[in-house]
């Protein structure tokens, strides 16, 4: 599952025990099926819907490489006749169930404004991602056109940089809400750390690894007993690139990829490791980053996006802007890991993320924006949902 979704997911099922009736509509192509089967076993409605991605990656019509302008012209012009036939499937739907609220859950879906206008119910917009920064996609048919349908809905940003990103600093119906991590009683500090930094993402070439291959390669000359761990399905392309440059700078044996790991076995490697490296281009939000302070496990990310963010909010790591910065820090590590500092700063920045980052904390905001934008103190209709696609 994708960030996206996983937060989406934390976030319904905190709703419905407040008694709120949520109601997902997520699209029939998905092949999320754990993601699905989650939502489905915890009692709530799922409706499989068309539901279409409006985004486009940049191209030119004097590109040379006429195959992938070919098949973006022709998404383009599928888009538009696909967000017909999803609107009239999500209209149809609406007007069924009568909800007080349509809730899109990410960025790239648009439909969800439409059929709210249409059946005049208010319309919240959660921005979970930049889309060109991270994934390289421009909303279609363009940014400035998605800046104002933005503006004729309420907005929910996961972070400000991204509410930023999106010309909504003033704008009085945008709202940061960050995302809901895990419950404050999952906080931990294990004080003996392994041997390891972990680098835990979907392993493509916007996360960065190849960078971080090559700063723990220069950190494995003189601490050769340490490893670097890679956690996460991804590109088998750029696996086998980042795989190659770990043989050619002769850090094969201490550098491990082990692939998807589930959320107890994750949480395992955080409790444990030394640090998390967090080198992505551009997070949108940056789950692992605050995933890890939870757990107890310090930070070294890159000083961009919402990994900044997060670590100017509460502490708990070093920013960095360059491979080399990156191995310096990585050092530097060592000198407190297992230290009453290494506890200090973790247990600074672990007081402030449950006020920040917390299951409890993001259900109150969210309850709280909702009855801002109904107008409704209780806010217990039916509320829907589409999920990250």
């Amino acid at each position: 599952m994708h960030g996206a979704t996983i937060s989406c997911i934390k976030m319904i099922k905190g709703l419905k025990q407040f008694g709120i009736k949520p109601i997902v509509i997520y699209p029939d192509y998905s092949d999320d099926i754990d993601a699905i089967s989650v939502i489905k076993s915890s009692n709530i409605k799922c409706i499989p819907c068309p539901i279409v991605a409006s985004w486009y990656r940049p191209f030119s019509i004097f590109s040379w490489n006429l195959i992938k302008l070919l098949r973006n012209l022709i998404r383009l012009y599928g888009l538009h006749r696909m967000k017909k036939n999803s609107f009239k499937k999500i209209y149809k739907i609406a007007k069924e169930e009568m909800p007080s609220i349509i809730h899109t859950n990410v960025g790239v879906c648009h439909e969800g404004l439409a059929v709210a206008e249409k059946i005049k119910i208010p319309h919240i917009w959660h921005l979970r991602e930049y889309q060109d920064l991270d994934f390289g996609f421009r909303p279609f048919p363009s940014k400035r056109n998605f800046i104002k349908k933005l503006r004729k809905s309420n907005v929910i940003t996961i972070t400000k940089n991204i509410q930023k990103h999106f010309s909504l600093e003033n704008y009085p119906k945008a709202k940061t809400i960050y995302n809901a991590i895990l419950s404050k009683n999952n906080v931990i500090y294990l004080p003996k750390k392994r041997k390891i930094f972990l680098c835990a993402s979907r392993v493509s070439p916007e996360k960065g690894h190849y960078e971080v291959i090559e700063a723990f390669a220069e950190f494995h000359k003189k601490y050769c007993d340490y490893k670097l761990i890679i956690a996460g399905f991804g590109d088998a392309n750029y696996i086998n690139i980042c795989k190659e440059l770990a043989e050619k700078l002769n850090v094969t044996n201490n550098v491990e990829f082990v692939g998807y790991k589930n959320e107890e076995e994750l949480s395992g490697l955080m409790k444990n490791a030394t640090a998390l490296i967090v080198n992505s281009k551009f997070e949108g939000f940056g789950r692992m980053t605050a995933e890890a302070l939870f757990y107890g496990c310090l930070v070294i990310g890159k000083n961009t996006g919402g990994t900044k963010e997060i670590i100017e909010q509460v502490g708990g790591g070093f920013l960095y802007n360059d491979v080399t910065a990156l191995g310096k820090y990585m050092e530097e590590m060592l000198s407190f890991v297992g230290t009453t500092r290494y506890k200090e700063i973790i247990s600074n920045a672990q007081e402030r993320i449950v006020k920040t980052f917390s299951i409890e904390q993001n259900i109150n905001n969210i309850i709280s924006f909702y009855e801002q934008v109904s107008k409704n103190t209780h806010a217990q209709e039916a509320m829907m949902f589409s999920l990250g696609v």
